[in-house]
């Protein structure tokens, strides 16, 4: 088993390293944070990339890759803390529209995600519910952790 990158997965993490770099240095970083910036260029930028495209299908106006590529800008994107809503449309929805939805839903949700027209998170209803009031899940401090 090869567990090193090749050349061209090398290539993109570097790539993807000076792109961040350059588009979300620290100071844009702190500036979301304190609430003085806003994440929509650095969002934009990589939809001019085709970035939300990485994992989606070429029949739905994706690249296809795979997996392995998505960890590799996920990795960069987190290595440079880089704002928006990349992980949660490209790593989640998007797969879980791809896996569990049929061609009508995959026309409409991953070609404008492709496309970076649409972001996207999963969203679970507890009780089959979708109220706020029928969240019964709580979180409490145990330790060094949550429960």
């Amino acid at each position: 088993m090869d567990l090193e990158f090749s050349e061209e997965e090398a290539e993109l993490g570097e790539n993807v390293r000076d792109v961040l770099a350059g588009i979300c240095p620290p100071s844009v970083v702190r500036a979301i944070y304190e609430g003085k910036g806003d994440a929509a260029s650095v969002w934009q930028k990589m939809v001019e990339l085709a970035w939300p495209a990485l994992v989606i299908d070429e029949a739905h106006g994706g690249i296809g890759m795979g997996f392995l590529e998505l960890a590799i800008v996920a990795e960069q994107l987190g290595r440079s803390t880089a704002p928006g809503p990349f992980l949660a449309t490209v790593s989640q929805f998007a797969p879980v529209v791809r896996e569990l939805g049929d061609e009508a839903q995959w026309d409409r949700f991953l070609t404008p995600v492709a496309g970076g027209q649409l972001t996207g998170t999963l969203a679970i209803a507890e009780g089959g519910r979708w109220r706020l009031d029928a969240v019964q899940a709580t979180a409490t401090s145990a330790g060094d952790g949550w429960v």
